[in-house]
């Protein structure tokens, strides 16, 4: 007699689809996360705090603090993408994709850490800069759109392609946004580095008219999350499509509300930290209405009515 087979361990079994679930959205989190650390280091001018990569070197007090935080709060994030990957092959529903894009998280994490070394090594140059913050916004993409992939199956009513086109345009237009605000920050007075040895910073455009290329911007943004919404409620989209409309308006009106008021303050550092992470949590609405119609299938196209004569 053949004895039973025992039960396979937790690291061995298989995981459901809601467990799979539960990893991307962590994955989700801590990429999000992590771009609220980053900017604490250079708010707090503690980018230089350590001299040297991975280890910190010679320390400078709270600011190598700070930035050996962030370092180890990046190590916290690559756990959970490693985690994320080894969640989707152990997935006992095969899902087309999810395997790419968990390597893309992998991989675009250990791309993070090259610049992160480099941005070090260089002095803090705000071409690095930028791509370090524009990197993270790519994984945290990458992120949403593995969670969104794994959704339990559902029906869902068809969405009109005027809503696709309004969606597209607004990833579209927060990613430029994203990158004037970028240019914005790093022609701005926070340079990441201590006062008496600055960071170079962007001078090719004034700050003034750098930050007015990027309100105006920012004013399409507002536009179009509001035409969104109205197409939505006329068309009757469903209900996980509104409220994913409602949210991206909230998203761009706080941080319409947190960018006008920064720069009338004249960029106080608590309200640039404010403002990066609202520019990550908009990012993430946008997407999140853009997947939400793309869920939700293209509408057939009603097909002519044909007059069938009486005596047929």
């Amino acid at each position: 007699m053949v004895p039973p087979r025992a039960p396979a361990g937790r690291l061995t079994r298989r995981l459901t689809l809601a467990e799979l679930r539960r990893l991307t959205r962590l994955a989700v989190i801590a990429l999000t996360a992590i771009v609220a650390t980053g900017g604490a280091v250079r708010l707090t001018r503690s980018g230089l705090g350590c001299d040297s990569w991975p280890d910190c070197g010679k320390a400078d007090g709270w600011h190598a603090f700070v930035e050996y935080g962030n370092r180890l709060a990046g190590v916290v994030v690559g756990v959970v993408v490693v985690v994320a990957l080894v969640g989707v092959y152990r997935l006992a529903e095969r899902r087309s994709g999810l395997r790419r894009l968990a390597w893309a998280l992998i991989a675009g994490f250990f791309c993070q850490a090259a610049l992160g070394a480099l941005s070090v090594a260089l002095k803090l140059p705000p071409g690095v800069v930028v791509a370090h913050f524009l990197l993270s916004m790519v994984l945290v993409a990458i992120a949403a759109v593995l969670h969104s992939l794994t959704a339990p199956p559902q029906q869902r009513p068809p969405v009109r392609p005027e809503l696709r086109w309004l969606s597209i345009a607004l990833v579209a237009s927060t990613a430029v946004v994203l990158l004037l605000g970028t240019l914005t920050t790093g022609t701005g007075p926070h340079s990441g580095a201590d006062p008496t040895q600055p960071a170079p910073r962007f001078t090719f455009l004034a700050l003034h008219v750098i930050s007015m290329v990027h309100g105006n911007a920012a004013i399409l943004i507002v536009g179009l999350a509001v035409a969104n919404l109205l197409v939505v409620r006329i068309t009757g989209a469903d209900r996980v499509v509104v409220r994913s409309a409602q949210l991206v308006v909230a998203a761009v009106v706080l941080q319409a509300i947190i960018g006008i008021t920064q720069y009338a303050l004249g960029l106080p550092r608590g309200l640039v930290e404010l403002h990066m992470i609202g520019a990550t949590l908009l990012w993430l609405a946008v997407l999140g209405n853009h997947l939400a119609l793309r869920a939700g299938g293209p509408q057939a196209a009603t097909p002519p009515a044909v007059e069938v004569p009486a005596h047929a």
